[in-house]
C-alpha cells in the first residue's frame, strides 16, 4: 500500500489546490464510500452502516452519510470536487429533496443525489446512452438516450420486481400453493423448499412466508438453481421466466427512449452469478433487440462520480 500512502501524503501536501471525488453506493445493508482523483484514479475506501432513508429514516441516512464525507475529509483534506450519492430508497416522498438540502447546508461543495440503480447506470454507461437491467433481490432498468432517462420496475415486491429473486422464490411458492389447492403432493422442487427451512406441512411455509422479510424469502434461490442443476424442469421453467420478464422490461425502455440496438449494462447478484439466467437473457435480447451489445462487465458503482464531475465541467 505504499502508493497509496504517497497520494494521501501528496493530496495533505498540496492542501485543498489537489482535488479529488467521493462516489457513495448507499444500499440497503451497508453504505460505502469511494474517493477518486478528478481523472478516475481510485484513492481509497471507506464504509458506513446502512443509509437507506425509506427504511432507517432520514436523520440516519443524513449522519451515515456526513460520517462517511468526513472521513474522507479527515484523511484527504477538503480538496473536494463532487459528491455523488446513490441511495436507496431516496425516490420515496420528497426524502431526496429533503437530503440534499441537508447536505447542501452542511458543505459547500456541489452534491448530487441520484437512487441506488442511477448509480449503476451512469457507472456502467458513462456519458453514453443505453440501458441497465439490474436483478437482485430487486429488480429495475434505467435508461437513457441524450437528455432523456427512463425507468422500468423498481417498484417493490408488492407491486412488482419481476425476474429478482424474491420473484422467483415466491412463484416457486406459489406453484406450491397451486398444488396444495389440487390436493396434490408437493413436487421435488417444493419438497425440497420445505427440507432446506426445516418445515414439515404447508402451514409452516405459510407462516414463514408472512413473518419473513424479502431478503429471507429471495434467500430460497440458490436452492432453486441446484434443484435447476440437477435437471429438475420446474425449476429451469421458473430462470426462464425471470429472463423474459428482464428482457420485458428492457424492451419497454429501449421502446420508450426509441433506442435502436442499445448498449445492454448487466447488473446485480441474482445476473451476476447465475450463468443459465444469464444465457437466457442474452438469448432474449439478441432475439428481440437485434444488433443490441450485451456487457456483463463488473463495475464499481461509486464509479459513477467520475463521469457525473466530466458532465457537471462541460
Amino acid at each position: 500500500m505504499r502508493w497509496l500512502n504517497w497520494i494521501v501524503k501528496y493530496l495533505r501536501s498540496q492542501g485543498d489546490a489537489m482535488l479529488y471525488l467521493i462516489g457513495i453506493d448507499a444500499g440497503g445493508s451497508s453504505t460505502k464510500a469511494v474517493a477518486y482523483t478528478i481523472e478516475g484514479a481510485e484513492i481509497e475506501r471507506f464504509q458506513e452502516r446502512s443509509a437507506n432513508p425509506a427504511a432507517s429514516g432520514l436523520e440516519s441516512a443524513y449522519l451515515a452519510i456526513r460520517d462517511l464525507i468526513e472521513a474522507c475529509r479527515k484523511r484527504l483534506g477538503d480538496g473536494i470536487a463532487h459528491v455523488l450519492v446513490g441511495m436507496a430508497g431516496i425516490e420515496t416522498g420528497d426524502l431526496k429533496a429533503q437530503l440534499s438540502e441537508r447536505l447542501q447546508q452542511q458543505y459547500p461543495w456541489p452534491i448530487r443525489l441520484i437512487s441506488d440503480a442511477l448509480l449503476v447506470l451512469e457507472a456502467r454507461l458513462g456519458l453514453n446512452d443505453g440501458i441497465v437491467i439490474i436483478s437482485g433481490t430487486g429488480s429495475i432498468a434505467w435508461g437513457r438516450h441524450g437528455p432523456q432517462i427512463h425507468r422500468v420496475g423498481g417498484w417493490g415486491h408488492l407491486i412488482g420486481d419481476s425476474g429478482s429473486g424474491y420473484a422467483i422464490a415466491m412463484e416457486a411458492i406459489r406453484d406450491m400453493a397451486r398444488q396444495r389447492d389440487l390436493n396434490r403432493p408437493f413436487d421435488r422442487l417444493g419438497q425440497a423448499i420445505l427440507d432446506h427451512l426445516g418445515l414439515s406441512d404447508w402451514s409452516g411455509l405459510v407462516y414463514f412466508v408472512y413473518h419473513s422479510d424479502k431478503a429471507a424469502i429471495a434467500s430460497l434461490l440458490p436452492l432453486i438453481e441446484e434443484q435447476m442443476l440437477r435437471g429438475n424442469e420446474q425449476a429451469g421453467r421458473l430462470f426462464l421466466q425471470a429472463a423474459v420478464q428482464l428482457a420485458d422490461m428492457v424492451v419497454s425502455c429501449a421502446a420508450v427512449l426509441k433506442l435502436q440496438a442499445p448498449a445492454i449494462a448487466v447488473s446485480g447478484s441474482v445476473l451476476q452469478r447465475i450463468p443459465y439466467l444469464q444465457k437466457s437473457l442474452i438469448s432474449e435480447l439478441e432475439g428481440r433487440l437485434p444488433g443490441c451489445t450485451i456487457d456483463f462487465q463488473s463495475v464499481d458503482a461509486s464509479r459513477a462520480v467520475v463521469f457525473s464531475y466530466q458532465k457537471m465541467r462541460a
